[in-house]
């Protein structure tokens, strides 16, 4: 599989302009891409759920974090009347 690396683009007169790199070398129409759609779904499935999960246990950890904590606050006047 390959993806297009450019699209066609046209300078002021309508002429094509050949996008090239540093050096001046024109670039390939196509690149090769390493991935396979299949390498990309289970990638991003993967990257979903262990963020979910992550985000699943902060949760629970705040919640249970915030449940240990005794809040209880007792104000006693120094000088009743």
């Amino acid at each position: 599989m390959s993806l297009r690396a450019y699209h066609e683009v046209h300078d002021e007169d309508g002429g094509e302009v050949i996008p090239t790199d540093a050096e001046g070398n024109p670039l390939p129409e196509n690149i090769a891409n390493p991935e396979s759609q299949g390498m990309f779904v289970h990638r991003k499935v993967r990257e979903f759920l262990s963020q979910h999960v992550t985000a699943f246990e902060m949760e629970e950890a705040r919640k249970a974090a915030a449940a240990a904590v005794n809040a209880t606050v007792t104000i006693s006047d120094p000088n009743p009347t």
